[in-house]
């Protein structure tokens, strides 16, 4: 994966291709979600400049978005999305205080959270009893460490492996009741970056950026090659946990 904190695909930058369509491939799944579940209120966590509140806005009667970033939040809010409003929240300084909704998405933010707990018992605090959690985790198989055991990428505090999410899920009483990864869009992923620096001269950036970069285009290509699905899991780069809140 590109050493990047932040994606988003609809910016029209060429870079990142298919990194893209998984980010968005994610957000459109969670969208085909809420309307196969009737779902009426969303809170998308680190929903960074707003792109995916916006496409869950379009299917559901309100929904929030949280980051700790304020020039994210800017902006999101420069969206003018007449049913969604952001808030501001770092997750290692306390429970984050918002109304109750009927699905929680959190896409690759546990594991850049010092505060595990705090981040548990936020979603926990903010979601409605039987409302749904679809929660994204970088596969520890894909997380470089050094000769040390520290964590190389720069934005991530925490390596969780499956069974540690599972249990943590279990633990703060959600029942997972679906595994989805990405693995053919993380497989050409995977094959770049070998290309990239193993195979150097054959490598060219120029003929990677012919992708079309068009928001139209970056839909679409998500159904394609970035659809969650349970083909494969273990060679995602990130688990998708579809979860139901049953309490503790």
């Amino acid at each position: 994966m590109e050493e990047v904190e932040y994606c988003d695909p609809f910016d029209g930058k060429k870079y990142g291709y298919f990194m893209k369509l998984e980010h968005c491939g994610r957000y459109i799944f969670s969208k085909d979600f809420v309307l196969k579940n009737n779902i009426k209120s969303v809170l998308d966590i680190s929903s960074a400049t707003g792109y995916g509140t916006e496409v869950l806005s379009k299917v559901c009667n309100n929904v929030v978005g949280v980051d700790k970033n304020e020039e994210y939040l800017k902006l999101a809010r420069r969206r003018k999305i007449k049913n969604a409003k952001f808030l501001k929240h770092d997750f290692n300084f306390g429970v984050l205080k918002s109304e109750k909704v009927d699905l929680i998405v959190s896409f690759e933010t546990i594991e850049h959270i010092e505060n595990t707990e705090n981040f548990m018992k936020s979603i926990q605090k903010n979601l409605k009893k039987n409302g749904y959690l679809l929660l994204s985790v970088p596969n520890e198989k894909y997380e470089q460490l050094d000769e040390f055991g520290n964590i190389v990428y720069p934005y991530h505090k925490h390596v969780f492996s499956k069974n540690q999410i599972s249990k943590l899920l279990a633990e703060h009483g959600f029942e997972v009741i679906d595994l989805l990864g990405q693995s053919l869009c993380n497989m050409i992923i995977s094959n770049e970056h070998t290309l990239k620096h193993e195979m150097k001269g054959l490598y060219n950036k120029k003929l990677l950026n012919k992708y079309n970069y068009s928001k139209r285009a970056i839909e679409m290509n998500s159904y394609i090659y970035a659809y969650p699905n349970n083909i494969l899991i273990d060679e995602s780069y990130s688990y998708i946990y579809v979860c139901k809140f049953i309490g503790k």
